[in-house]
């Protein structure tokens, strides 16, 4: 597997980058597997406290219920949406973007809705007053998991059928990070606009509660890496223009897939995304099949960097 990492120009990052990344991370940690890594990283973490954004859940849309489902010993509220006609049915696990659950994150399910499936929206720890702490893709991906596991022991689901979709780079990255979780039974999981590779973070650190240039913290919440290590198939949709994200290349074998997806707001992005997703959800045969390599554009969009509130995050 090659990876080529790029600065925000567009040129090839100095040896001293790497360098530097390997003396704040060890050898050992940087080459273990995804769970070592995962202990690594808990015991490493310098922040406790609550996610950013709203501090209590927002207004429930019609015709949803609000559940609760059990992760960590925390109960966590989820919204849930059925369909009117008797199951079971195939269930879609939407990990919403940013850091609280909202009515647009809701009405951007509404394919997924007509299509006839079961959708479960949970929150995560530490986020709109919930119990825990902000950890960002660490026991929040714990929490995605128990998530999974809810809906799957649902009566109205068929548990061969649950599938993860997340949006922007926080639901996008925890759903990718499902792909690792031992014994899921998740059919496969789909991202749009995901981190994937380790040296992304380094342009969120100003938020993150971890340190973004320790190698052992960042390698345990991006799939690049451990996709030897994959329990199910991932298929991640990113904006092959942006000059803050790297190009990479992956092994035409793997459990990840990344295709290009072009679009000039958050929207464009996120809504071709979810509906080829449907599309490979609903007919394995429209699946996306090969890799494919994403590569900076000669003339890129300004300052688009990676989303982690669901709004804008453009420069100033």
């Amino acid at each position: 597997m090659l990876f080529v990492a790029l600065d925000k120009q567009g040129g090839v990052l100095p040896a001293e980058f790497f360098v530097l990344r390997e003396l704040r991370g060890t050898q050992a940690i940087a080459a273990a597997g995804y769970p070592e890594q995962r202990e690594y990283a808990r015991s490493a973490q310098h922040f406790t406290g609550p996610a950013p954004g709203e501090v209590v859940l927002g207004d429930v849309p019609p015709g949803v219920d609000v559940v609760t489902y059990e992760s960590a010993g925390n109960q966590l509220p989820a919204w849930i949406w059925y369909p009117d006609d008797v199951g079971p049915h195939r269930a879609l696990v939407y990990l919403h973007d940013g850091f609280e659950l909202s009515t647009e994150d809701f009405e951007r399910t509404q394919p997924f809705r007509d299509a006839g499936y079961v959708v479960l929206m949970p929150t995560l720890r530490g986020e709109t007053g919930n119990p825990g702490s902000f950890e960002l893709f660490l026991g929040e991906v714990d929490d995605a998991a128990a998530a999974v596991r809810w809906v799957a022991a649902s009566e109205a689901v068929d548990p061969d059928h649950v599938y993860a979709f997340g949006a922007s780079a926080t639901g996008g990255t925890l759903a990718s990070l499902l792909a690792l979780v031992p014994d899921l039974g998740l059919r496969h999981s789909g991202s749009a606009g995901a981190i994937l590779l380790d040296t992304e973070f380094a342009e969120i650190s100003e938020m993150a509660p971890f340190d973004c240039f320790d190698r052992g913290q960042t390698s345990a919440r991006a799939i690049l890496g451990h996709t030897d290590e994959m329990r199910s198939m991932h298929y991640a949709w990113r904006d092959g223009q942006s000059p803050w994200f790297p190009s990479f290349v992956i092994d035409d074998d793997a459990a990840l897939v990344v295709r290009r997806i072009s679009g000039s707001t958050y929207e464009d992005h996120l809504q071709p995304a979810l509906a080829r997703y449907l599309a490979c959800a609903t007919d394995p045969a429209r699946c996306p099949r090969s890799a494919e390599r994403l590569e900076r554009s000669d003339a890129p969009r300004s300052g688009t960097r990676p989303k982690l509130h669901g709004r804008s995050t453009t420069s100033q």
